[in-house]
């Protein structure tokens, strides 16, 4: 239990970047792997929010880092699954905004942003969390995008 509840207050310190803390500039056109990135991000959304737990560990390679605060590094599926299937207990609405793209090498990329979800707050009202994570993408020999990493922490106040 407290995996899944350090999961919701973050998943792993990540370094400030100041481009969350300013303000939403209008739209710019996506990079053809900002584009194939950010669709990754929304398929995997989708699976969350549908509790299609199996379809989102998809999303992540079979080796991937998932670090939780207080606890070591997990890897792989089974761990992967077990920390989105208790957070699916709770969290409902769960989307992605991405903040920034960057190409590390030919099949690895860097994302930043914000990650948000609905948890049951007192009396019947509903909490709304945000979080800022960092993804390290990889393209394997499929040329498919997943998670090799994903890292979370609370945004500053």
């Amino acid at each position: 239990m407290m995996i899944f509840r350090s999961f919701l207050t973050g998943l792993a310190l990540v370094v400030a970047v100041p481009a969350l803390a300013q303000k939403a500039e209008p739209a710019q056109p996506l990079t053809p792997l900002a584009d194939a990135i950010a669709a990754r991000d929304t398929g995997f959304a989708q699976a969350f929010n549908a509790g299609r737990i199996a379809d989102a560990v998809g999303f992540y390679e079979d080796d991937a880092l998932l670090l939780v605060p207080g606890e070591p590094p997990m890897q792989g599926e089974k761990a992967i699954a077990n920390v989105l299937a208790g957070l699916a207990k709770t969290a409902s609405n769960l989307a992605l905004s991405p903040a920034v793209f960057r190409a590390l090498a030919d099949d690895y990329a860097l994302e930043v942003g914000v990650i948000s979800y609905e948890t049951p707050g007192d009396n019947g009202t509903t909490n709304v969390v945000k979080q800022k994570y960092q993804a390290i993408w990889h393209r394997g020999d499929d040329s498919v995008w997943r998670l090799a990493s994903f890292m979370m922490d609370n945004l500053a106040n």
